[in-house]
């Protein structure tokens, strides 16, 4: 799947050790676009580092996300969150993202591996 939009970084420290990946900043996701929609951009967002967790936010748009994470020990990376949309285009990227647990809230889980 495709993804456009602009992606924007500021990091203030990053850090790799035996004991994990450490950062503090944040990436922002402008006018986020995706394959999988017919309907873009989907919206704006904002993942902030703090050590080992991250917080994932929407700062505007039709797809709704937010969820938390953070980086293992192992250097793998894992985000939980929930996604919802303000209007019924995006159903089936919601489905796609993970089962509907009602009211349209759809739950997530992202791992990436080194």
């Amino acid at each position: 799947f495709d993804l456009g939009g602009e992606f924007v970084g500021e990091i203030q420290t990053l850090s790799l050790s035996t004991d994990g990946l450490f950062a503090d900043g944040q990436i922002q996701w402008r006018g986020a676009s995706t394959s999988l929609s017919s309907e873009n951009p989907i919206g704006d967002y904002r993942l902030e580092l703090k050590g080992r967790r991250l917080n994932l936010d929407t700062l505007g748009g039709t797809l709704q996300l937010e969820g938390q994470g953070e980086f293992q020990p192992d250097r793998s990376l894992q985000l939980s969150g929930s996604a919802r949309a303000n209007r019924r285009g995006l159903d089936s990227l919601l489905t796609l993202l993970g089962p509907d647990q009602g009211n349209g809230v759809h739950t997530f889980t992202l791992r990436l591996r080194p």
